[in-house]
């Protein structure tokens, strides 16, 4: 049986069992129930649409918004490209120091290839060792968070085997796209170049790190803003004069339900 046969099927049971129970409760009919402006229905919700569905009134829980998880992953992104630019730029700064080490490797016969993979592997380790201490972390403040916005957020990796490869795929993909420019930088050095004297980077780097931080302070100052507004209309909501005095009052939730 799929949903659909069963969502055909549910009218006749409504007009069977429901309808005249409602109309006992009401108290009129439903002809005059509907008349009046008023509407009613069933229907089958899909279990994986129950968490994020606002539309669903009175659930089975509380729903959440599928907007709000891509705004949050949005934020999460771009916080991570500003990351990778940070270790682009550090790493291509750092290019001065490690001009004579590249060189040397190359005269003793290191290829191309090998001084790549061997900063891609730095890049690799310095990514999954930032990634476990990101875990830490957010173990020792989730309880402090969840008390805060009262809610019960976890990272879930017991009841769910696929988070810890998840994050350590993601490690590892966020370790190349941000070792990958450092790396073939640095393993384009020329040994006659930089062992002869003072080691000069070229024009082309120097623009490609003028963007790079381009792109790193317009981002910045983006979040930024985004957060300075959205902070703005939580402190209007929570301090705005409503009209009345909001003390000594009490809220029922479905108070239609209770007759």
């Amino acid at each position: 049986t799929s949903i659909e046969q069963l969502n055909a099927k549910i009218p006749e049971w409504l007009s069977q069992y429901i309808v005249p129970q409602m109309e006992q409760m009401l108290g009129i009919s439903m002809e005059e129930f509907i008349q009046g402006g008023n509407s009613y229905g069933f229907y089958l919700q899909d279990l994986k649409d129950i968490h994020l569905n606002p539309d669903i009134q009175h659930g089975l829980e509380p729903s959440s918004d599928r907007r709000y998880i891509i705004i949050f992953s949005l934020v999460a992104v771009l916080i991570l490209v500003i990351a990778c630019i940070n270790y682009m730029n550090l790493a291509t700064a750092r290019s001065a120091k490690r001009s004579r080490e590249v060189g040397l490797r190359k005269v003793v016969g290191s290829l191309k290839g090998q001084i790549i993979w061997q900063f891609l592997f730095e890049s690799i380790v310095v990514t999954l060792v930032s990634l476990v201490f990101a875990i830490l972390i957010v173990e020792l403040c989730l309880p402090y968070f969840n008390n805060l916005i009262n809610s019960q957020l976890s990272l879930a990796y017991i009841t769910h085997w696929y988070v810890i490869p998840g994050l350590i795929g993601l490690g590892l993909f966020i370790s190349v796209i941000a070792g990958s420019y450092p790396a073939f930088f640095l393993a384009s050095f020329r040994p006659v170049a930089v062992l002869s004297g003072p080691f000069k980077s070229g024009s082309g780097g120097k623009i490609l790190r003028s963007i790079l931080v381009i792109v790193q302070m317009t981002v910045s100052v983006i979040i930024i803003l985004a957060t300075m507004i959205v902070y703005k209309q939580v402190n209007y909501m929570l301090n705005k004069d409503l009209g009345f005095n909001k003390g000594n009052l009490m809220v029922i939730s479905r108070a239609g339900a209770l007759g």
